[in-house]
């Protein structure tokens, strides 16, 4: 039997506020930013209650100020393909409604557990969360939506990537790359290098969530 939820989420888990668009300095300048935009957002901690579930049918409402918007859908992990089925008007004029399917994907982390990602419907990435800005009809990646990040998400990620590197150079590499931790360096105990490793994997994975 699949359990039927209904979930009404606040701006601060779901969605950013609307606003006037306004854009990204640097390399993102001139580019439509994911606060600019209003966009709602999706993330596997979103997800949560009903992945305990496995299979779930729910309704959720987001609402950012005077705006409200709800998702309506189905999701099945039991399966051989993970997927979430969704249905929501589009965000633009005239709105209709949109049925699509969401693949879903799992990864182990290095400190054991179960990491659930989405398959952009459009581009097929692996990401962490999926953005519907105004004027778009389906949840996507940042990148399919070609969003930047706003100022103070850019620091954060920035901030975590530093601290990425001072963990590496204490590992005798700082500027290795972002996929596998640095070997142990001669000398180093063992139970040392264990721990600045778990140190390295939290802060990596912190920074891939950041980047979305």
């Amino acid at each position: 039997m699949m359990k039927v939820l209904k979930m009404i989420t606040g701006e601060r888990m779901s969605a950013l506020p609307a606003s006037k668009p306004r854009y990204g300095a640097g390399k993102g300048s001139g580019k439509p930013t994911i606060g600019g935009t209003g966009c709602y957002v999706l993330s596997p901690q979103w997800l949560r209650p009903m992945l305990k579930l496995g299979r779930a049918r729910f309704s959720a409402t987001f609402r950012s100020g005077g705006d409200e918007f709800t998702l309506r859908g189905d999701l099945d992990i039991l399966g051989a393909e993970p997927r979430l089925l969704v249905s929501h008007s589009t965000r633009l004029e005239p709105a209709q409604t949109n049925e699509y399917e969401i693949e879903l994907a799992r990864t182990s982390p290095h400190l054991g557990g179960v990491r659930w990602w989405f398959l952009c419907p459009q581009t097929g990435r692996r990401v962490a969360k999926l953005y519907l800005p105004r004027g778009g009809d389906r949840f996507l990646s940042r990148r399919a939506y070609r969003l930047v990040h706003d100022t103070r998400q850019m620091s954060t990620s920035y901030r975590l990537s530093s601290k990425v590197h001072r963990i590496g150079a204490k590992l005798g590499a700082p500027a290795h790359d972002f996929y596998e931790p640095p070997e142990k360096p001669c000398g180093m105990r063992w139970h040392t290098y264990q721990a600045l490793v778990e140190r390295w994997y939290q802060a990596r994975d912190a920074y891939w969530t950041a980047l979305g």
